[in-house]
């Protein structure tokens, strides 16, 4: 929040390190972020961070997307599905509920600077979903989509927003950003993770 406030792009959002660039995961509470990045990180892939990322968008360079902290925080359940029975963790994460902390002692790889970020999904889970699928957002919603899911300390102030539309605007003109629509559910997520990696590939080539 403090970086927000400074002017910083930070977004509610969990993102990974993939063969063809960076990918972010938006979505509100309880909406699949840290599964998404733990059964990533789960399958060999470097993740970048988990809940909160921290994004710059030099003049003429690539989006980067900066680490946070080197664990992902996922309920004791997911955990256990994603890194086995046998994981370990780092602690809880708060004394409210159950999260853990899940990180390297599970084997995860998490990046040690920034990354280039390729694209965002806006994560949207569908009860009667049969298969996952990946469609573009409309070029006029795209910032509405990216603003909603930022850290903003005070979004009634007319500079502080105006500030926060014009730094996310510079990001999602170099970053694609996409619909991702999904069952979500463990049985679910190798064909999640399918879909992304060609979902990536194909933007790349």
């Amino acid at each position: 929040l403090v970086l927000a406030h400074q002017g910083w792009c930070v977004l509610h959002a969990a993102a990974v390190a993939l063969p063809a660039g960076g990918a972010a995961f938006l979505g509100a509470a309880d909406l699949g972020k840290s599964t998404m990045t733990a059964t990533f990180a789960a399958a060999g892939v470097t993740a970048i961070t988990d809940d909160t990322l921290i994004l710059t968008a030099p003049p003429g360079g690539d989006v980067i997307g900066h680490p946070a902290y080197p664990s992902i925080r996922v309920w004791p359940d997911t955990a256990e599905a994603l890194a086995g029975p046998a994981y370990r963790h780092q602690g809880r994460v708060s004394d409210f509920n159950d999260k853990v902390r899940v990180g390297r002692s599970a084997r995860f790889a998490f990046v040690t600077s920034g990354a280039p970020l390729r694209a965002m999904y806006i994560l949207t889970p569908e009860v009667d979903a049969k298969a996952p699928t990946i469609e573009p957002v409309p070029p006029r919603d795209r910032i509405l989509e990216v603003v909603r899911h930022g850290f903003v300390l005070d979004w009634k102030g007319t500079d502080r927003l105006r500030a926060a539309f014009e730094e996310v605007s510079r990001v999602v003109d170099r970053v694609t950003v996409r619909r991702l629509r999904f069952r979500h559910d463990y049985a679910g997520l190798p064909a999640v993770r399918a879909a992304i990696l060609e979902d990536m590939q194909s933007t790349a080539a």
